[in-house]
């Protein structure tokens, strides 16, 4: 793993970054549903009770006709985070700070544009219990027609890295997007 402060280069791969082990079973999990069809898994193949120990922070949005996203699966710390008692169902530009939706939903789009993983640290909006930074990996999901239409993803509130707290990388503004299969850094965007 990177050392902490350290800033992505276009050759590291997200291995080689500071991942908790939650983002990693999140990465197991969702490269094991690509893998079965060299492709962004279906709607109908993610299945958040796979992934049992992860479904406190998980999330699954789909994308709408009008271009936003509907949250169809939030768990118990997204929703904690965000003080809210359900945000299953609602619009994500109504939950998020109006300041961030752009920037949200450009990084979404690009995960499913490009059919990449995306990883990140952030400082911002840390959690409320802890203070730390929140790590938030995701990944595309095809709709029927096999395009991908939705993105499934955890939001990892004040977690670790290797059982040791740590504050957020120096990469806070950025998020990478990662191939699905090697994980090798494809692009970095804000």
């Amino acid at each position: 793993m990177a050392a902490q402060g350290h800033r992505t280069t276009r050759s590291e791969p997200l291995t080689s970054l500071p991942v908790s082990a939650e983002a990693v079973r999140f990465l197991d999990w969702y490269q094991g549903l690509w893998r079965r069809n060299d492709r962004p898994p279906s709607h109908h193949e993610v299945d958040p009770l796979d992934v049992p120990d992860l479904l406190p922070s998980l999330w699954y949005y789909e994308c709408t006709e009008d271009g936003d996203f509907v949250c169809r699966y939030a768990g118990d710390l997204i929703d904690r985070h965000w003080q809210q008692p359900s945000v299953q169902f609602k619009r994500l530009s109504a939950i998020l700070p109006p300041d961030s939706v752009e920037t949200v939903f450009n990084r979404i789009r690009q995960c499913l544009r490009r059919m990449c993983i995306g990883h990140g640290w952030t400082e911002q909006r840390a959690d409320p219990v802890s203070g730390r930074g929140v790590e938030r990996c995701f990944a595309p999901v095809s709709g029927p027609d096999g395009r991908p239409s939705a993105v499934v993803g955890v939001a990892l509130y004040g977690h670790a890295i290797n059982n040791t707290a740590v504050e957020a990388p120096a990469f806070v503004k950025r998020l990478g997007l990662y191939d699905p299969v090697t994980l090798e850094l494809v692009a970095e965007i804000d």
